[in-house]
């Protein structure tokens, strides 16, 4: 059995296909040994993008991925079905959503990568009682800021979270500010986690992938080895 990591595409909406290519790397890794055989999922997040919103669409990509897919994936493929066989990543809203669901069901997932995520979006909406925008409205504490506060405190306790952020090192990444920001705010609440910076690395999954993908694969490796899953 094998662990398993999901990955979460950008866009709203987006598509698999916005994240699929960095297979390639994986595919690489696994066979030069350098980390474990893993199943990867690259998910569809919906017309939200792994968001649950509360509008006309009735999107749940949030639901689905936890209520629907993970169960999916647990019956159909030879998995470790259990936390410490479970990973997320995403990048961009894919990276907004991770933090969203890492923080709302750790029970669920050993580790987070985030990869240069919207959190002054995820911000915005935490002050605003869930408005994003005048035309997007979500649940009031349906946000990264405010799911990491309740995840704080005795949670880490219970389910220890490995959690990374990687951005750019500067403002060719547009979300790179925010994302140091997001990371003095975790420090702040006492949740471990790493933000790697990546030189020279715009918004772009892929250019993240080229100069750190062994990396970025390892942390998930890591993860899973420290749980004894990932022999």
């Amino acid at each position: 059995r094998y662990p398993v990591v999901y990955m979460l595409h950008g866009g709203r909406p987006g598509d698999e296909r916005k994240l699929i290519r960095i297979s390639t790397f994986i595919d690489a890794a696994v066979r030069a040994g350098t980390i474990p055989p893993t199943i990867y999922v690259f998910n569809n997040g919906g017309p939200v993008s792994h968001y649950d919103y509360p509008g006309k669409e009735k999107a749940l990509g949030k639901t689905a991925l936890v209520k629907e897919l993970v169960p999916h994936v647990d019956r159909t493929y030879r998995t470790i079905a259990k936390r410490s066989g479970r990973s997320i990543e995403g990048y961009s809203q894919g990276g907004r959503g991770t933090l969203r669901i890492a923080f709302e069901h750790p029970e669920l997932f050993l580790a987070a990568s985030a990869g240069s995520a919207g959190v002054q979006h995820e911000k915005r909406i935490s002050e605003n009682e869930g408005l994003e925008n005048p035309g997007v409205q979500f649940t009031p504490g349906d946000d990264a800021w405010t799911l990491a506060r309740h995840y704080a405190g005795e949670e880490p306790k219970k389910h220890p979270l490995h959690l990374l952020l990687y951005t750019g090192s500067t403002r060719k990444d547009f979300n790179h500010e925010a994302n140091l920001e997001y990371a003095t705010f975790l420090n702040e609440l006492e949740i471990p986690h790493r933000h790697l910076l990546i030189p020279d690395v715009g918004h772009s999954h892929w250019q993240a992938y080229e100069k750190r993908a062994q990396e970025l694969l390892e942390f998930h490796a890591r993860a899973f080895r420290t749980a004894g899953t990932g022999e």
